[in-house]
């Protein structure tokens, strides 16, 4: 009897402490939770935002708000705006390049929940760099490749150098080149990939396009690579048209 007495006095005292967390809500009502962002995508002008759902009657909605500034300093207001409880992302654009933002969502309570409004999650970003190559310094080679006419034999080729300013974005993942031949066939131009470099490392600023047509208009196309994390992604590719010079004469 006194083993079952003890018992029903443990059980009640756990039901009185659950009692106590649901009554905390006498002086006033109940709020909602914080909803976290568990994501970001960012370009060098935009950015996608994910965060969790709670897709109840409770939850009228969220409300997302962009700020340009850092954390500890929210800055000038970008945009505010509210989403029904099945959204769970939102994508801004018309952002400025390596700039640093603020978002920040919350929950919205629903007129009949007796719920308030939840606590905003911040969540702090940068946008990508948006910087492009400089091309200089071209020199020729001769060796073999097709001819003019289509056949093999001996061919005038170049290389240029091609350099990039240093970025200091600890969360970036290095820097990627695409290097398009442009051609005009019936006044139209089209391009083609003839060439690509890679790097994951923040230091190296410089490259050289190898196998180039003197004389021919190419595209090198470069951006910052992302490293996959939530604060940074792969930025917009910045062209840059070069047309090789013709060949010294023989």
């Amino acid at each position: 009897m006194n083993k079952l007495r003890k018992a029903m006095m443990v059980l009640g005292v756990i039901l009185a402490t659950s009692f106590s967390f649901v009554s905390c809500s006498d002086d006033g009502p109940v709020q909602m939770g914080q909803v976290p962002v568990n994501s970001c995508r960012v370009t060098s002008n935009s950015v996608s935002i994910y965060w969790s759902t709670v897709p109840n009657e409770n939850c009228a909605g969220y409300q997302v708000v962009l700020y340009q500034g850092s954390r500890e300093n929210l800055g000038q207001e970008v945009t505010s705006n509210d989403y029904d409880n099945r959204t769970y992302k939102a994508t801004y654009g018309g952002l400025q390049p390596a700039t640093v933002y603020t978002v920040a969502v919350r929950s919205l309570a629903g007129e009949k929940s007796g719920l308030t409004d939840g606590d905003f999650y911040y969540r702090q970003f940068a946008t990508a760099p948006l910087i492009s190559v400089t091309a200089s310094n071209a020199t020729f080679y001769e060796t073999e490749g097709v001819t003019s006419d289509g056949s093999w034999g001996k061919v005038i080729r170049a290389k240029v150098t091609l350099t990039w300013p240093e970025q200091a974005v600890t969360s970036a993942g290095g820097y990627e080149l695409v290097v398009k031949l442009v051609t005009v066939k019936d006044g139209k131009e089209t391009t083609s990939n003839v060439g690509s470099f890679s790097t994951d490392k923040l230091n190296v600023t410089s490259t050289v396009a190898d196998g180039l047509i003197p004389g021919r208009k190419y595209i090198f196309s470069f951006r910052t690579r992302g490293n996959g994390n939530c604060d940074y992604s792969n930025s917009d590719y910045a062209d840059v048209t070069y047309t090789v010079p013709a060949a010294p004469a023989a």
